[in-house]
């Protein structure tokens, strides 16, 4: 299968905000998670309150809702080649976020996880380029990396399609997984966006 350049890009973001929602969802919401206020700084997000209650709020009826939004937004641009079943569960993670139930709208995304990881070879490579883009810089984010992420992008980053610009990422990928920079990683991640903005 050949994609346009936009649909790449839109599978590549679709893969980030479905990991970006979940880990949201773990990081916080989950019994051992981090507080609000430690979570909107390792992401960068300007939100300053010194009510906990008040920041939660905010996780809860800003942050994630928009996260859901953007994933909808994204499955509606791809959705010309993605099949039917992961289209029909990304509808149930609708249904359940409108209904108010963010937790089972969480758990239904990892359901899609699965169906995304089982589409054409070409979709499925782009949509996890971005969920290995977003779990690395997530990880980094909270100080918590570790080799295994770099290695798994690398193993995206190598399958990108040949004798194209896609080329001069690869191996500087591969170089990541011993040196596990993150300097390194961002110039990369940099260049990785001018590609799906100007062309390959």
């Amino acid at each position: 299968m050949t994609l346009l350049l936009s649909t790449a890009g839109d599978l590549f973001w679709l893969g980030r905000y479905m990991q970006r929602t979940v880990r949201l969802y773990q990081r916080f919401f989950s019994p051992d998670g981090v507080n609000a206020q430690t979570y909107l700084n390792a992401m960068g997000l300007d939100v300053h309150s010194s009510d906990q209650g008040d920041l939660a709020d905010h996780m809860r009826t800003r942050e994630l809702p928009e996260y859901f939004e953007r994933v909808n937004d994204n499955v509606q641009t791809v959705r010309g080649v993605i099949d039917q079943d992961a289209y029909d569960l990304f509808n149930t993670v609708n249904r359940l976020r409108q209904s108010g139930s963010q937790r089972a709208a969480c758990f239904q995304l990892q359901a899609c996880h699965m169906a995304m990881q089982a589409q054409e070879p070409m979709v499925s490579l782009f949509w996890q380029l971005g969920d290995a883009v977003e779990t690395l810089d997530e990880h980094i984010r909270f100080g918590d990396n570790h080799p295994v992420h770099f290695r798994q992008l690398a193993l995206v980053a190598t399958g990108l399609p040949e004798n194209t610009a896609w080329d001069e990422l690869k191996q500087p990928a591969q170089a990541m997984v011993f040196n596990m920079d993150v300097r390194q990683f961002r110039h990369w991640l940099d260049r990785l966006n001018e590609l799906f903005e100007d062309g390959v």
